[in-house]
């Protein structure tokens, strides 16, 4: 009876432990009994939204009666059951039934996430997401959203995305490689496109501004990249961005780490390194529309009260403001530039706004309490930054409170000649950044 009524399925199967590949675990003995129903009904008669990670053969024996129905939407992340050959049988089977029942299908993501795999076979993945989405185009007339992870050179699949109708937002990540773009797009390419999500940070050589370029719609409104570029790169594609949809971006992410250099660093302190000039944000102010910006990046900002005075006026619809470094440096090489003054002019310009990231310097001894007043901004509901100036902890966590008075929880790091971290969230706080 529960079943029937059943609308959405969420099933993760974290570890096992049978000692036969092919032994049915305790994740997948469920699903069998109910894949070997008798009954006139269809057992899970609603059943509109799945969401589905498997690792065993069973689970994926098990989970074909699941994708016999006519879903709304699909979430598959599919684990290695056994050699490739027989995971690649497996794939195939269940990419067949969902193009088979896919007439009422709007939303799909399909991932691999076994990181054990060979080029071989994340070749063979990325061609055959490319045959399903030429089977989709012609049996799937309402589907609209694609997720897909993780391709190997998005050389077969990019340009069978770009020709399909109706589609209005993507996601694609690419895994660890060494690949360039090898194809051409046609004019027309993602002409129905609203949203893209691309993510190519282990592809140093692989630049989403080549794709980018060829979106042909005019509606983009949400725009996330991540990507290995160096500082050419970032304002090439801010002003691309910033030319093709001034009047229709509503949200834009982007994420660069350093071309051609070792990010990985477990101390979480940069080395020496120019900070970034505020001229890569002033592209990106074209876009007045805009509710959510986030750029966050592995150099401090070079940012002064001056240029947030600029952004206010350029943006004044923003709901969340990202600007803050990623990573962790030294107050005596890089102290914030924007003050208080600063904060000053987001709380009386920025009236939607609930969510911000910034280095500021709060530890000014020449601060007074009508200074911090004028700042306040009761309506930011989560702060948080890697830079707030030199000072001891309990000071910059008083001046906070003070500054964002809807915090109620509020985290100061304190880190020996290193600026220390500080976040803030406010209760029953709904992460207005989780909008991607």
């Amino acid at each position: 009876m529960y079943c029937r009524h059943t609308r959405r399925l969420k099933l993760t199967e974290l570890l096992y432990w049978a000692t036969d590949d092919y032994k049915p675990t305790t994740f997948s003995r469920p699903l069998l009994k109910l894949s070997t129903y008798k009954g006139t009904e269809p057992f899970f008669e609603s059943l509109r939204h799945v969401t589905l990670e498997i690792q065993s053969f069973s689970a994926h024996v098990a989970c074909r009666s699941i994708f016999a129905y006519d879903l709304q939407s699909i979430s598959l992340a599919i684990g290695k059951p056994g050699d490739e050959s027989s995971t690649s049988r497996m794939v195939d089977a269940l990419f067949d039934l969902i193009a088979s029942h896919s007439v009422k299908l709007e939303s799909l993501k399909l991932e691999y996430g076994d990181f054990t795999a060979t080029d071989a076979f994340r070749a063979s993945w990325e061609k055959r997401l490319a045959n399903l989405v030429g089977r989709l185009d012609r049996t799937a007339p309402k589907l609209k959203r694609i997720d897909f992870s993780p391709l190997q050179s998005g050389n077969v699949i990019v340009p069978a995305l770009a020709t399909m109708k109706g589609l209005q937002d993507i996601a694609l990540g690419w895994g660890q490689s060494d690949t360039l773009h090898k194809y051409s797009l046609p004019q027309d390419s993602f002409g129905s496109l609203r949203a893209i999500k691309l993510n190519s940070e282990w592809c140093p050589q692989l630049s989403p501004l080549f794709l980018l370029s060829n979106i042909s719609s005019t509606a983009m409104e949400r725009i996330s990249v991540e990507a290995s570029l160096d500082v050419a790169e970032v304002v090439r594609t801010n002003r691309l961005v910033a030319s093709q949809w001034p009047k229709t971006l509503r949200q834009y992410h982007l994420g660069w780490f350093p071309f051609g250099t070792d990010t990985v660093n477990p101390t979480g302190i940069i080395p020496s390194h120019p900070s970034v000039l505020s001229s890569l944000l002033d592209e990106i102010l074209q876009c007045h529309q805009l509710r959510i910006l986030s750029l966050p990046i592995e150099y401090p900002w070079e940012l002064t009260d001056e240029h947030i005075t600029a952004l206010v006026r350029a943006l004044p619809e923003l709901r969340s403001l990202e600007l803050g470094s990623k990573n962790r440096s030294t107050v005596a090489e890089y102290p914030p530039r924007v003050t208080v003054k600063g904060l000053t002019s987001i709380a009386v310009g920025l009236s939607y706004l609930e969510s911000l990231t910034m280095d500021i310097n709060v530890t000014d001894p020449s601060l007074d309490e009508t200074a911090l007043e004028a700042a306040a901004n009761p309506r930011i509901r989560k702060f948080s930054t890697y830079n707030v100036g030199r000072g001891r902890p309990e000071v910059v966590r008083d001046r906070i409170r003070k500054l964002f008075p809807s915090l109620n929880q509020v985290h100061v790091e304190e880190l020996r000649g290193i600026s220390g971290g500080v976040s803030g969230t406010a209760r029953n706080d709904e992460d207005v950044d989780n909008a991607w």
